[in-house]
Order: structure tokens, then sequence, then C-alpha cells
């Protein structure tokens, strides 16, 4: 049996499009559990748009494996 895993890095101004409508839909709901408050939700949305930093993350891992019985 063989397996393989794919990773790609991704750097954090490029997952704005995707990121930013789902903060925005969820900030009530996370600062009314009181999870977070708005000021950590600023924060990420700031960070989100600053693309001087060179902050980045990975994409889902993709596993592909392989073999007979």
């Amino acid at each position: 049996m063989t397996a393989e895993a794919l990773v790609h890095p991704v750097r954090v101004p490029e997952l704005a499009p995707a990121l930013l409508p789902v903060i925005v839909q969820m900030r009530e709901a996370m600062v009314a559990s009181g999870s977070v408050t708005a000021d950590d939700i600023d924060d990420v949305i700031g960070t989100l748009h600053d693309g001087d930093r060179l902050l980045s993350t990975y994409s889902p891992i993709l596993v592909s494996a392989r073999g007979r019985r």
C-alpha cells in the first residue's frame, strides 16, 4: 500500500475573498456567544486586508492511498 499527501501554502490575504463574507455574516453570533470580542474580529479582518504581512497558512490536506487486498 502507498499513500501520498498534498498541501499547499497559501498567503493569508489570498484567503480574504472566501473568509471575509463568512466572518461578517457570523460576527454578531460569535460576539454574542462570548467566544470572541468585536476587537478580536476586527484584528482578523485587518490581518486579511494587510498585504504587507507575510502571514501564511496551509490548504486542507489531500490524501490519496492505493493498495491491493
